[in-house]
């Protein structure tokens, strides 16, 4: 399975494509020590009040088990998201391709 940074991230220009990783239970010198481990450029937040998770009902408490990934465009609307699963990066490729019409 390729990675989502290397695979995803870099397929799109930065200008085009912001991913952010979000956590809700770890701790930040936790999150910069597993940035660090494994090489991640994009950013992580931590969201220690679950304020995004309960956004987006990402989690156990909505019947998901993260990962979670979600694409949302740049009016803020969600248009693609996809449950517990590491295995989708082509087909998130291809999402992010029709989105930017390319």
């Amino acid at each position: 399975m390729p990675s989502l940074q290397w695979s995803l991230v870099t397929a799109f220009p930065p200008e085009k494509l912001a991913a952010i990783g979000v956590n809700n239970t770890a701790s930040r010198s936790w999150l910069m020590t597993y940035r660090g481990q494994k090489g991640i450029s994009f950013p992580f937040v931590l969201d220690d009040k679950s304020q995004l998770f309960n956004l987006y009902q990402v989690g156990a408490s909505y019947g998901n088990i993260p990962p979670t990934y979600i694409i949302v465009d740049t009016t803020g609307i969600v248009r693609y998201r996809i449950n517990d699963t590491f295995d989708k990066v082509e087909e998130m490729k291809g999402k992010i391709r029709e989105l930017l019409g390319q």
